[in-house]
Parts: C-alpha cells; structure tokens; sequence
C-alpha cells in the first residue's frame, strides 16, 4: 500500500462519523504519527465535526506538529464565541506554538476576551511567542509541496508565501526532521497519545542525549526553566495566586523535568489554584509524568462535578496514562457522567489506558495493510 493509500484510509477511518470515538481517536494520531500536509489537510476537515473533544484535540494536535497552514483555521476557531471555551483555548495554544504573524495577531485580538480561559491562553502563547522571538530569532518558511487542498487554501490566503515564523528551538522540530526520512510504518508507529510520539524517533536517531533535552518531546506552552534554584522555591512560584502565569507555567514545567516525590507533591498542591487553565495544565502533565502517586489526586478532580470540565477531562487522560487497576475502576464509573465531555473522556482514556497495559508501541491505528515489524516496542 502507498504512502497516499494509506492516508486516505486513516482519513476515511478518522471522518467517519458512523464509528467509536476511540476508533476515530486512533486514526487521529496515526495521522499525526505519519505527518506531512495531506494528514494535515485532513486534520483540518476534522474540525467540522460535531464532537467537541474531538475538535479540541485536532487543535492540540495541530499546534503540536506547528504546521503554519493550519493557522488561519485555528484563527477561525479561536475567534469562534460560539464555539466551547475548552476548544477555543486548545486553538489559541496551538496558535502560540505555531507562531506565525497571523497566530500572533490572532491572539493579540483576544488577549483580552470575555472568557477567562481564552484570554489566559492567548496571553501565555503571546509571551511564548515573545520568549521565541528574544532567543531564537524568526524563519521564512517557503514550502507549499504536497499541500492538501485545505491547507492550500489556507496558504493561499496568507498576505505572501514566506510569512514569517516564530523558529522554536522545541525538540519536535527535530524529531519531525527525523520523521521525515522514516518509512511509512516508522512514521505510524511514533505516534502516540498526547505527544509520546516524536520520543522515539528522537532517541534512534540523536541517541539518550536528544531525550535529556525535553523528557516528553512536547511542544510546550512556556519553557522550563534554566535554573539551579530549588523545587521548594519553584513550588513557591507555582503556587502563587499574585504570580505572572507565564512564571509559574515554567515552574510548572521545570518541577515537571525534574520529576521526584517533592516536585509531585508541589504539582498536585495547584488544584487549590483558581485558575481552571493552570489546573487543567497539571492535570495533563501528571499524565505526563505517569505517577502512581498522582492517582487520588487525579481521582479528587474527576470526582468533583463542581470542577471546570476542561479540568475534569485531562484527569481523566493523565488517569488512563497512569494505568493502573484504581483508574480503570474510575473511568469505567465516570464513563456514564452527565457531561459529555467527561463521559467522552473517559472512554477515550479507559482506549488509551487499554494500550498502556498492553505494552503496545504507541496509541495509534496501524493500517491493517501496512506489515508489522514483527516486534513490539515500549513508548515508555
């Protein structure tokens, strides 16, 4: 099977409304796992779907890969007020990760929206966007081969063909380097839920000192920092309600780096916060992080149906990345809750947790025509 046939199938699989969710889910990031513009263009088309989960993990998936077509499309979702808060905020980041003068002034348009999680969103990505720009300087980016016919649209909507871009020194952009000189099924097999995806690719080819760069190889909403300075003190900044937001996203990311029992502790200390967007934020990354001993913490937020959704929904992913039998036993009860985007989370998580256990290589849709390599590989 060809490169084009197989993509056309997982597009098939990944817009047929008629499926399982977590069916869709799979073909999904395989499509990310395979990257390159007609995934992308199908990513795109994805975006008219009804499901509201669905929707926002397009726009996660599209500000990971930082493809500068899809900003225009992102633009329209951001500035979307009919659209749900949760999706509009996974647009605005993705935009800050992609980083082009259209992202840019998209965002600055809503740096001040009505919604609390839209105008914090916008705010962080223009400060990453600015952190960029200070240390590393912008790129033209030219290249418009193999466009699908919506990013071409999309392209051929930007003011000229070398709009410039924020050049992010992320380690995504170099394992993309590396993806693209691997075959199809390498491609398919380095994706994976929630950016597990280019961490292998990045290994083979760099060797362990490509992972000792970022452990998760994720397109970040701020950088960790570069400091000596103690996790009690990071915990201090994270914690503190009178902080700047984009200081205490870093210490989330640097207390996240470093990984232990103290920096566990200050990261599941942030549910007290009042901010929805840096819970949710903690939430994912202690599914990052696969901690046991995030579990009861995670199980207190999924519980709470007084708690912001967007919240409850990456508890219910860290807790499926987690895997162990105390989660199962609590996305199989949550899977019947009253919100949607709960109940939609937590059968996607219970499909990931199922992919986690079975020392599967990635959470992805390997076409059923592409040979396996015989072997299974851990992501983690």
């Amino acid at each position: 099977m060809s490169d084009v046939d197989v993509i056309a199938a997982l597009r098939e699989k990944f817009l047929d409304t008629d499926l399982d969710l977590p069916d869709r889910y799979r073909a999904m990031f395989s499509l990310r796992g395979v990257g390159g513009m007609d995934a992308i263009d199908a990513l795109l088309e994805g975006l008219e779907d009804e499901s509201l989960l669905l929707r926002h993990e397009i726009c996660f998936l599209l500000g990971q890969m930082q493809a500068p077509v899809a900003a225009r499309a992102l633009s329209e979702v951001l500035s979307d007020s009919n659209e749900h808060a949760m999706v509009r905020h996974e647009a605005a980041e993705a935009l800050g990760a992609i980083g082009t003068t259209i992202c840019h002034e998209s965002l600055k348009a809503h740096e001040f929206d009505d919604c609390q999680e839209v105008r914090e969103t916008c705010q962080l990505a223009l400060r990453r966007i600015a952190d960029l720009q200070q240390e590393g300087g912008m790129h033209k980016d030219n290249s418009t081969a193999h466009l699908g016919h919506r990013a071409l649209e999309a392209e051929a909507e930007l003011p000229n063909k070398s709009e410039s871009s924020i050049k992010s020194p992320d380690p995504p952009a170099a394992a993309e380097a590396v993806k693209a000189n691997l075959s199809m099924e390498e491609r398919l097999m380095t994706g994976s839920t929630k950016e597990k995806m280019a961490q292998a690719a990045a290994v083979a080819a760099h060797g362990a000192a490509a992972a000792s760069e970022s452990p998760y190889f994720s397109v970040d909403p701020a950088p960790a920092m570069d400091t000596d300075e103690s996790s009690a003190h990071l915990r201090a900044v994270l914690l503190d309600e009178s902080g700047d937001m984009f200081e205490r996203y870093k210490a989330l990311f640097t207390l996240r780096n470093r990984g232990g029992p103290e920096e566990l502790d200050a990261l599941t200390a942030v549910f007290g916060a009042t901010s929805a967007l840096l819970k949710h934020e903690v939430a994912y990354v202690l599914g990052q992080l696969q901690k046991d001993g995030a579990v009861e913490t995670l199980a207190t937020i999924l519980e709470d149906k007084n708690e912001n959704a967007m919240v409850r929904h990456e508890a219910a992913e860290a807790l499926g990345s987690i895997a162990v039998p105390r989660c199962i036993e609590l996305l199989k009860e949550y899977m019947k809750d009253d919100d949607p985007i709960v109940s939609d989370s937590c059968e996607i998580a219970l499909d990931i947790l199922e992919y986690e256990v079975s020392g599967a290589f990635q959470y992805a849709d390997m076409a059923p025509s592409i040979p396996s390599s015989g072997h299974a590989v851990e992501a983690h």
